[in-house]
C-alpha cells in the first residue's frame, strides 16, 4: 500500500509509542492474486502484526454474514 501521513498521536504519558494514521493512495496486488474484483486471500497467505511478538496467518480465515440495517 502506499499511504499518505495524516496525523500522528503519541500516547502515554510519559510518551511511550506513537499511533500513525494514513490515507491509502494506491495499493498494488500480483494478478494472479485476483479473483474477479476481490483478493483471493489463501492464495494471497497474508501475515498481520499482532501485539508483542506475535503474528497471524490468514488460513483460518471464516466468514459471517454482515446484518442488514
Amino acid at each position: 500500500m502506499e499511504c499518505r501521513t495524516t496525523q500522528v498521536v503519541d500516547v502515554g504519558d510519559p510518551i511511550t509509542a506513537s499511533v500513525v494514521f494514513g490515507e491509502v493512495l494506491r495499493v498494488h496486488v500480483m494478478t494472479d492474486l485476483v479473483d474477479g474484483t476481490r483478493i483471493d486471500h489463501q492464495a494471497f497467505k497474508a501475515v498481520g502484526r499482532m501485539a508483542g511478538s506475535g503474528y497471524v496467518r490468514t488460513g483460518d480465515l471464516f466468514e459471517i454474514d454482515r446484518p442488514v440495517v
